[in-house]
C-alpha cells in the first residue's frame, strides 16, 4: 500500500476507521463484545470471512517453519472460534491447546481441533506450567482491548527453550502502542531470539495489514 495514490489511501483509512470506530478499547468491554455480539451465531467467523482474514493461515505456515513434529504441544493463545487451530490442523498438527477469555467464542471452536480448551484471561497469570509448549501462537490479539504487550513475557515463560512465540499487531495499533520496542527489548534482554518480523496481509478485505513476528524462547 505504500505506493498507492493518496486518494486511495485516504479512502482505505476511512473504511478501516468505519470498521473499528465502535470497537471496545478495554479488555472488559472487549470480552463483553465477544460474548454478546461476535460469539453467538458465529458472527465473528462471518465477519472475518467478509474481511478475508488471512493471518491464521499465514501464522500457521510461519509456525511450520520452526516446528516439524506434528504431535508437539502448541498453545493457541486467544484462540477465539478456532481459526488458527483449524489452519494448524490442516497442516497436520494434532496437539493443540486453545485459550481465550470469551466463553462464547470458545463454544464456537471445532470439537475435533483442540486437545483442550481453557477459559482464562491471558493478561493474568497463565494456567500452564513453564516450559510446556513447543510453540505459542497468538494471532490478532495485540490490538484494541485485547492483550497487554507484557503478555509476551508470559508466553515466553510457558514456551520450551527454542520454541517459537508467534504473534501479530495490525499496522494501526503498531503506531499507537510500544510493541515494536517490546519485541526488540525481549531480544536485547535475552528473553527470546527474534527471528522473523514481516508483514501480513491480515484483513485484505478492508486493506489492513499487520506485522507478524516469531521469536525463539530462551
Amino acid at each position: 500500500m505504500d505506493n498507492m495514490p493518496t486518494d486511495y489511501l485516504q479512502d482505505t483509512k476511512k473504511r478501516q476507521e468505519e470498521h473499528f470506530k465502535d470497537f471496545p478499547r478495554t479488555a472488559k468491554a472487549t470480552q463483553e463484545y465477544y460474548d454478546q455480539h461476535w460469539g453467538p451465531g458465529k458472527l465473528y467467523d462471518k465477519d472475518m470471512a467478509d474481511w478475508q482474514y488471512s493471518t491464521p493461515g499465514e501464522g500457521a505456515a510461519l509456525l511450520s517453519e520452526f516446528v516439524t513434529d506434528k504431535s508437539a504441544p502448541i498453545l493457541d493463545a486467544g484462540c477465539g472460534t478456532g481459526l488458527v487451530g483449524t489452519a494448524l490442523k490442516k497442516l497436520g498438527y494434532t496437539n493443540i491447546v486453545g485459550a481465550d477469555f470469551s466463553k462464547s467464542m470458545l463454544e464456537g471452536c471445532p470439537e475435533d481441533t483442540y486437545k483442550e480448551l481453557k477459559f482464562c484471561d491471558l493478561n493474568e497469570t497463565l494456567p500452564f506450567d513453564v516450559n510446556s509448549f513447543a510453540a505459542v501462537i497468538s494471532i490478532g490479539t495485540f490490538t484494541y482491548g485485547h492483550l497487554d504487550i507484557d503478555t509476551l513475557d508470559r508466553f515466553c515463560s510457558v514456551a520450551k527453550k527454542g520454541a517459537p512465540v508467534i504473534g501479530t499487531c495490525n499496522v494501526l495499533q503498531w503506531k499507537e502502542i510500544p510493541i515494536q520496542q517490546k519485541l526488540f527489548d525481549l531480544d536485547r534482554l535475552g528473553v527470546w531470539d527474534l527471528r522473523k518480523l514481516q508483514k501480513s496481509r491480515y484483513l485484505p478485505g478492508i486493506d489492513l495489514e499487520a506485522w507478524m513476528w516469531a521469536g525463539l524462547a530462551s
